[in-house]
C-alpha cells in the first residue's frame, strides 16, 4: 500500500539519520514526502512527521539553514501539531539557531519547548532541552543560568533513564562550574561523564 511505501521510506531515513548517513537519509525522506504530498488523504505517515525528521537530520548535519526552512514549512501546515511534535519543533529551531551562533534566539525557541515538554509532562523532550539551554548559557558566558539549567536537566533525565541526556546535563554542570571558577567541582563532574564513555 501507498502508506506501507511511505512510511517504510521515512522510516529508513530516520535510520540512515541516526548513524550520520545523511544523504541515504534524504534519499529515503524525498520520496516518502513526495507521496505524502501526492496522497494527502494517506493516514500515515503524516507530512508534518517526515518533515520533523528531516529537520532533525539537518539539524545533526550542522546545516542550521535547510532546518529552519524545513520548520517553516511544518509551522504554515493549517493542521496544528500534538504538543510532542510541537515542542519537537521549536526544540529543533532552538538548536539550528544556536549552531547560527544566534544564542539568545535558541533560547527563546527552547523556552517555548520546554513550556510545552513541561506542560505535558514530556521528561525526555524536558532534559533535553534543559541540556541545550545550558549549553546556549555556557556559549553566551552566563555560567550561574548554566548551572541552573543543567541542574534542571539532571531531574528529568534521571526520571526518564535518558543516558545521554544525563552525561550531557552532568558534562555541562562541569563546565558551568568550571566557568564560575569551581575548578575541583567541575573537574569530577566531567570525569564522571569521561569515565562512563569510556
Amino acid at each position: 500500500s501507498l502508506e506501507f511505501k511511505a512510511g517504510f521510506d521515512a522510516l529508513q531515513g530516520a535510520a540512515f539519520s541516526a548513524v550520520g548517513q545523511y544523504d541515504r537519509a534524504l534519499q529515503r525522506f524525498l520520496p516518502a514526502l513526495e507521496l505524502v504530498n501526492n496522497h494527502p488523504d494517506l493516514w500515515s505517515p503524516r507530512k508534518a512527521d517526515i518533515l520533523l525528521a528531516m529537520a532533525r537530520m539537518y539539524v545533526n548535519a550542522r546545516d542550521p539553514v535547510r532546518a529552519l526552512e524545513t520548520l517553516r514549512e511544518v509551522r504554515a501546515s493549517k493542521t496544528s501539531l500534538p504538543p510532542r511534535l510541537d515542542a519537537a519543533a521549536s526544540f529543533f529551531e532552538g538548536r539550528a539557531l544556536i549552531t547560527q551562533d544566534r544564542p539568545a534566539a535558541g533560547l527563546v525557541a527552547l523556552e517555548r519547548a520546554l513550556g510545552l515538554a513541561q506542560t505535558h509532562q514530556l521528561l525526555s523532550v524536558q532534559a533535553n532541552v534543559l541540556g541545550n539551554m545550558a549549553n546556549a548559557y555556557l556559549k553566551l558566558g552566563r555560567y550561574a543560568e548554566a548551572e541552573t539549567a543543567a541542574r534542571a536537566a539532571l531531574i528529568p533525565a534521571k526520571d526518564s533513564e535518558d543516558r545521554i541526556s544525563l552525561q550531557m546535563a552532568t558534562a555541562n554542570l562541569g563546565f558551568a562550574l568550571f566557568g564560575q571558577r569551581r575548578y575541583q567541582e567541575g573537574l569530577r563532574l566531567v570525569d564522571e561523564v569521561s569515565a562512563a564513555m569510556r
